[in-house]
């Protein structure tokens, strides 16, 4: 298990970064909309909400500008994974199942996955209808302009779910099972049904952290896509733009992990020191 001082929460979340370039919550009840800005505790690795684009409040730069793009909410992906790139999914599977049942039929849907772990640690989040909510491109290069942003990071999308599950291994090497079992009446013409849709996930074969949890909408925030305006690659902060040409614009790009090498508890492997308003 996880020794005492360690950091499960960081070591989930760089190993889910390294694979996917997106952060992920260690808390996913946790509402987080894209717009959303704040930083990033870097002992946790967990992101901060200070505010929204889409707050009335914001700089009258960047309301008018967010007014104009409301964000934008893509079609739900029945079942969306990450895993860590030391973690093989060996398989999937999914089903329809529908049972008679008087009049009216029960359907049951479900889908099933193994992942194979290593001794070293690893990580998988498997999201169940999960739609991604992001700000639209044609904010994002007119904003990286805009002064109140700047050392700010950015929620460019955000992923909800009505179900997740996530795990942490625990440097076994162990084959993880899991699936998620969904029935409910199915619709037939000319007959209306008010049941509910029942959802359970079922895992064997964990000795890691396990987390799991359903809900009747998506109020779930397993995973973000984190941007951070910086200057152009190759650009110095104070390096002057040959007569003539047009200054190089600031652009929107991905959070890099504000820590460095963990050890497999999630700790690093050189001295931290941390501020309260560390990002």
């Amino acid at each position: 298990m996880f020794m005492v001082g360690s950091n499960p929460s960081r070591k989930y979340v760089d190993l889910i970064n390294r694979a996917s370039a997106k952060y992920a919550s260690w808390d996913p009840a946790k509402l987080i909309r894209a717009g959303d800005y704040g930083k990033i505790d870097r002992k946790t690795g967990q992101f901060q909400k200070e505010g929204s684009i889409y707050d009335t409040h914001c700089p009258d730069d960047v309301a008018a500008l967010a007014a104009r793009y409301p964000p934008v909410t893509t079609d739900a992906v029945q079942e969306f994974s990450v895993s860590s790139l030391n973690v093989k999914k060996i398989k999937y599977s999914a089903g329809v199942q529908v049972q008679a049942l008087g009049s009216a039929g029960i359907a049951g849907i479900s889908f099933q996955t193994a992942w194979k772990f290593g001794r070293d640690r690893g990580a998988f989040l498997v999201m169940f209808n999960a739609e991604m909510t992001h700000v639209p491109d044609e904010f994002i290069s007119p904003s990286a302009q805009l002064d109140f942003l700047k050392g700010k990071v950015l929620v460019r999308a955000a992923y909800h779910c009505p179900a997740y599950a996530m795990y942490l291994s625990n440097k076994e090497s162990e084959t993880v099972q899991l699936s998620l079992d969904i029935s409910g009446p199915t619709p037939v013409p000319g007959l209306t049904t008010e049941g509910n849709l029942g959802m359970d996930w079922h895992h064997e074969g964990t000795s890691g952290l396990f987390q799991k949890a359903i809900a009747a909408t998506a109020s779930y925030t397993p995973l973000v896509s984190l941007h951070m305006i910086q200057k152009p690659f190759g650009i110095r902060r104070e390096s002057p733009n040959p007569i003539g040409e047009t200054p190089t614009c600031d652009l929107w790009r991905d959070v890099e992990r504000p820590w460095g090498e963990l050890t497999e508890d999630g700790d690093s492997d050189v001295e931290e020191t941390f501020s309260d308003d560390s990002e």
